[in-house]
């Protein structure tokens, strides 16, 4: 592609910057055919090449085009870190198909709500999670139910409302032969699930030329001197935007290792610590900012061989939150290897800046705008102005990654995530330095990111005020150094009703996802509030 997309200060990247009009799919196939025998997977012990994920692919492709599924249709894909997750997801933009990514922690309503709003008519998952959706089935509109059984959930609840297809079987009446490529850069790629800030589900719109950018731009920061077939450590869920892209497509980019983690506590390290034994040297581990908490307490205390394993690592990546200079500094002096941090949002593919490998950044810097991105700090009150390095202001990025709008609902794209002339505003309040490092200040909005996942209080204090014993309840994020964020949430009784925080917390783990239940649930008498009735976030966020 020749569209040159210059940056708008004078940052150290290449300009005019390119990438090939392409697809994910063919660049799947590129690299099936390039390096058939590199391991594509490594999974419990189990590895994968290239070739043999591509005949499951392919006959998972055929599968789908067997129920139905043709090029434009969605298919959501509900499932963790496994191997049938890139499997699924190669097959449906291999026959032109649109993957919509929903987390694993997805509950009743919400679930059903993001699959009658994309119009999914497949749905990819693990018997698992059945217990969360499976009275939502009805509701949803799926036509298609394609399952992995693990345990034989499916078996112990009521009928459901679609009988579930088995994976397995789905594959063996299929041949592994090639389906005809339909998908076209400008195609859609991925519906991305995302709250922004508006608190309900939205799905972002991402074309393979988005995410085909935003691989190459992210290449622009990487060593060009990478070890063949090396290993990548998939900690972050691959519904993430993040994970989507730096885990899986970047590596399948350039032939990585995979290695695949479908859960991990964050504060358990040693797991973790086996994995980089194993499979070490070890290229990229990207993560959230409590991994690499945890990790530098654990190197404190621990041995020169686990100094030795982390510092074999040669890009560790952060993001999904802000990382605390302390921590950054800290593992720098344990390791030898600086921790690299990156910043963007769903909107934008996964990426928007990063911190530079060859060189430490400003303490609390995201870095400077990856190749081919524009960014700058514009007005509050007039995002038409741009503002003077060192002042105070919204983030607004552009960049061939940016997201063509929210599916269906023209008026978000263009009231809540304010897409103006190919610019984002990003809703964060940040500044940028004289040498063209951005750092992010606050929340324009009130959204909370815990664990890297964005969560918006609204859609909290919603479940809380259903509870019946609750008058009043608000929600706030406050720091916590394993999160980011802590949600924490301040309640008023209803008048007569002797209410305790464990009943609360248990109506709320009933109805929302892990990391959107209150981490505290405070009994208050009264909420302090704005002379027009609004409650004092920032006053009730400094009072913890």
């Amino acid at each position: 592609m020749d569209r040159p997309w210059t940056s708008h200060y004078d940052h150290p990247v290449p300009e005019p910057f390119s990438f090939p009009e392409t697809t994910l799919d063919r660049i799947f196939k590129g690299t099936v055919a390039s390096h058939p025998s590199w391991v594509a997977l490594s999974y419990n012990d189990e590895d994968t090449t290239y070739r043999q994920l591509n005949d499951r692919v392919n006959r998972f492709a055929h599968g789908l085009q067997s129920l139905g599924v043709s090029k434009g249709d969605r298919v959501a894909l509900m499932l963790p870190t496994s191997p049938v997750y890139p499997m699924a997801a190669v097959a449906a933009h291999k026959i032109g198909a649109v993957i919509v990514n929903i987390g694993v922690m997805t509950k009743g309503p919400e679930f059903a709500e993001i699959l009658q709003a994309t119009g999914a008519r497949v749905l990819v998952t693990l018997d698992v999670f059945l217990p969360n959706i499976h009275t939502s089935l009805a509701a949803a509109g799926v036509q298609h139910l394609i399952m992995l059984s693990v345990s034989g959930i499916e078996q112990k609840l009521p009928p459901l409302a679609v009988t579930p297809l088995p994976l397995e079987q789905l594959l063996r009446s299929q041949p592994a032969c090639e389906p005809r490529a339909v998908a076209e850069p400008g195609d859609l790629a991925v519906l991305q699930m995302t709250s922004g800030t508006s608190g309900r589900p939205k799905a972002v719109m991402l074309t393979h030329r988005n995410i085909v950018a935003n691989l190459h731009q992210i290449e622009g920061f990487r060593p060009t001197t990478a070890p063949s077939n090396a290993a990548v450590i998939c900690l972050l869920p691959f519904f993430h935007v993040f994970g989507f892209t730096i885990c899986f497509q970047l590596s399948v980019l350039r032939g990585y290792r995979m290695v695949l983690v479908p859960r991990f506590d964050p504060l358990a390290v040693v797991p973790l610590l086996g994995l980089l034994e194993k499979y070490r040297p070890v290229l990229s581990l990207p993560a959230v900012p409590g991994l690499w908490i945890a990790l530098t307490k654990h190197l404190e205390a621990g041995s020169l061989g686990t100094r030795a394993l982390l510092a074999d690592i040669e890009m560790p990546f952060c993001g999904g939150a802000p990382l605390p200079p302390a921590v950054k500094e800290r593992y720098h002096q344990l390791t030898g290897r600086r921790l690299h941090e990156a910043y963007g949002l769903s909107e934008a593919s996964s990426t928007t800046h990063m911190t530079p490998l060859t060189k430490p950044s400003p303490d609390g810097s995201i870095g400077i705008p990856i190749p081919g991105t524009d960014a700058r700090i514009v007005d509050l009150e007039d995002p038409d102005r741009s503002l003077d390095p060192g002042e105070v202001g919204e983030l607004a990025v552009c960049g061939p990654q940016v997201m063509g709008g929210y599916w269906q609902t023209p008026e978000a794209t263009e009231s809540t995530a304010r897409l103006k002339d190919g610019w984002l505003y990003t809703g964060d309040v940040a500044r940028m330095d004289a040498d063209g490092y951005f750092f992010i200040v606050d929340r324009r909005d009130d959204m909370i990111i815990t664990s890297g996942f964005n969560v918006y209080p609204s859609e909290i204090e919603a479940v809380l005020k259903a509870h019946p014993g609750v008058a009043e309840a608000v929600v706030v994020g406050v720091p916590d150094p394993s999160r980011g964020c802590s949600i924490v949430a301040r309640v008023v009784p209803r008048e007569g009703i002797a209410l305790t925080d464990a009943p609360v917390l248990e109506h709320c783990r009933a109805r929302l996802p892990d990391y959107k239940v209150p981490r505290r649930v405070l009994i208050v008498q009264e909420i302090p509030k704005s002379p027009v009735g609004k409650p004092l976030r920032r006053e009730l966020r400094a009072g913890g």
